[in-house]
């Protein structure tokens, strides 16, 4: 398994440009400088009305296969 920690501060705004599917990946870069392509639809349970905001886990498995994403804070 690989693990990979990222923080997101998205506005509301924006944000919903993912969240409606207008744009499909989010590019974010991980703490060890590692940049990352996620689908959009995988960060939607994390959504306020302040748009996306976190510190987030996410699990991959050994063919980069999604496996898990947690919000840690």
């Amino acid at each position: 398994m690989k693990t990979y920690y990222f923080s997101v501060a998205i506005p509301t705004k924006r944000w919903l440009l993912y969240y409606s599917g207008d744009i499909r990946t989010l590019l974010v870069v991980t703490t060890s400088g590692l940049t990352l392509s996620i689908p959009a639809f995988r960060l939607r349970p994390y959504t306020s009305s302040s748009g996306l905001h976190g510190y987030f886990k996410l699990v991959l498995n050994e063919q980069n296969g999604f496996v898990s994403l947690e919000k840690l804070s």
